[in-house]
């Protein structure tokens, strides 16, 4: 009865270069019913939203959104009659920006670890994390750079990354693509 559901996202996403919102005004398909809505946690603070208002969630979510993204969702809030016409995002919140983020996390420099309550993952799962995240946000132009990259790379002897994917051997089209590019997306580290 004393649980909470917290949920931790990035503000956040990238996709071919390109930087969204996780933050929406508007999502049809809910993964949440509105009576079990509770802790909400970004790069940016904490949102508690348990037994808030419409109005009051939405004002949580926008102090906790990445500032670029704020004037749009303050915009649809109060089109759509959610949000007082005199709300102004609060000046802490303005800030929330990813150069203020990387400001801040290298004050603490090697000081603080990427997992700073430890991880399971080992150093060659580490290293195809920071590729594969790499290639995800690339541009399609940048992945085609990384694709011949990797072919250009593939005659070097196999990495452990590799291995570890079950790349070890070329049975096909498909086979020989994937690690292709995903060596290239290494060799790029």
């Amino acid at each position: 009865p004393d649980s909470h559901s917290v949920l931790m996202l990035r503000s956040t996403r990238s996709s071919g270069g390109k930087r969204s919102s996780n933050i929406v005004f508007s999502q049809p398909h809910e993964t949440i019913p509105r009576h079990l809505r509770d802790i909400i946690i970004t790069e940016y603070g904490i949102a508690r939203l348990h037994s808030r208002t419409d109005d009051e969630v939405i004002r949580a979510l926008i102090e906790i959104s990445d500032s670029e993204f704020q004037p749009s969702l303050v915009a649809a809030a109060k089109s759509s009659g959610k949000l007082d016409p005199s709300y102004k995002v609060p000046l802490h919140a303005q800030k929330n920006t990813p150069a203020r983020t990387e400001n801040f996390m290298s004050e603490f420099g090697e000081d603080f670890p990427p997992f700073p309550f430890g991880s399971d993952f080992t150093d060659t799962e580490l290293e195809l994390a920071r590729a594969l995240g790499r290639l995800r946000e690339a541009s399609l132009i940048k992945k085609i750079m990384t694709l011949l990259m990797g072919i250009v790379t593939a005659k070097r002897p196999l990495s452990e990354a590799l291995k570890r994917m079950n790349l070890y051997v070329v049975t096909g089209p498909k086979t020989w693509f994937t690690r292709a590019i995903v060596a290239g997306a290494l060799a790029r580290e």
